[in-house]
């Protein structure tokens, strides 16, 4: 973009929170004054405010590390702290990159220089006596853009705190249970608040849990789990290449141990057979033709009934299934809409 074409006025209507509109109309001001160093002066205060405004936004939707940063800043806003101000003003862009992820490592690297430049302006200690820093026009106008563009017009997304609040939400008994509903619920509540390199990294933990069982108590969970990845492949088209490139890796890579889980993941997601390679799919039938239903141990197997591939080899496993396998196969919760479809084919025994 050529900054020199942005008209600043409009550039102020895009800023997002009314006080920070305030500060950043500071800056603009001194721009169109002259002055300079107090342009990039108020501009660096207008991002500081517009970054606690947005940890504001975040700690009111659970993110811990937005939390933690704001109890230390108010701490030290209360008790008149000067020294611990300003070292949180200081780290707030480390901060901002690395816990809360509100700004990304490119933004990061435009806004330090801001920082420094408004330091040569501010702080005659940064430079020589003789030597007074003066920013041309248009180093402090691309400052001012950059602000706008990077922080102040964005709206506060989640980064990695997403994980942290899935894993309390999903085990809690607001999660929804319906499958529409939780579609609904992982699409709002997570993904349109979230980063797009974070959505990829969510949807890969989802499909990493149904594929792996980690974490251990998401287990019990696949009723929820499997459909917000189908909320993420659904709602948030613009990640799930990069998350089924993922997917495909983790299931090719798998430990044999877990070829069942996979099985059931294929009936889940049947989109993902044929991008599989071709050992794989074969390990895979493989894996169902040798099943013995008197030492059938994990029965996430039986959900590959519903994949034309494997139908022909599950059918004769079921039947062999004596009625405690078959009560103990009922019972699991991965398979409960299968027996569904089960009992349809099998008729009463």
């Amino acid at each position: 973009m050529d900054t020199g074409f942005v008209d600043l006025d409009i550039l102020i209507t895009r800023i997002r929170h009314p006080q920070s509109k305030v500060y950043f109309l500071d800056a603009v001001k001194a721009y169109k004054a002259g002055a300079l160093r107090g342009a990039l002066t108020s501009a660096w205060v207008a991002l500081v405010y517009d970054l606690i405004a947005k940890y504001r936004e975040l700690s009111a939707m659970g993110d811990a590390a937005a939390t933690a940063f704001l109890q230390a800043w108010d701490n030290a806003t209360v008790t008149g702290d000067i020294p611990k101000l300003l070292q949180l003003e200081g780290g707030i862009l480390e901060d901002a990159t690395a816990n809360t992820q509100v700004v990304n490592r490119i933004a990061r690297t435009h806004l330090e220089r801001l920082r420094e430049d408004r330091h040569l302006c501010a702080h005659p200690a940064f430079s020589a006596e003789a030597d007074l820093f003066a920013p041309s026009p248009e180093l402090v106008r691309l400052h001012l853009v950059n602000a706008v563009d990077l922080v102040l017009s964005q709206e506060p997304l989640q980064g990695k705190a997403i994980f942290e609040l899935y894993d309390i939400d999903v085990q809690s008994p607001g999660f929804p249970t319906e499958y529409a509903r939780i579609l609904d619920y992982v699409d709002q509540r997570y993904l349109a608040r979230v980063r797009a390199q974070n959505v990829r990294n969510f949807g890969t933990v989802l499909a990493k849990s149904i594929l792996k069982g980690v974490p251990a108590q998401w287990e019990p969970l696949h009723r929820k789990i499997i459909p917000s990845l189908v909320a993420v492949r659904e709602r948030a088209a613009e990640a799930w290449p990069d998350i089924s490139l993922a997917i495909v890796r983790l299931i090719d890579n798998l430990e044999p141990a877990n070829r069942p889980r996979a099985i059931a993941f294929i009936a889940a997601f049947p989109d993902f057979w044929p991008q599989l390679q071709e050992p794989t799919r074969t390990a895979l039938q493989a894996t169902i033709d040798n099943a013995d239903p008197a030492a059938l141990a994990d029965y996430r197997i039986l959900a590959g009934v519903t994949v034309p591939q494997f139908r022909a080899a599950l059918l004769p496993l079921i039947a062999g299934l004596n009625r405690e396998n078959l009560v103990a196969a009922i019972a699991s919760q991965p398979l409960a809409d299968l027996w569904l479809w089960i009992g349809v084919e099998k008729g009463p025994r």
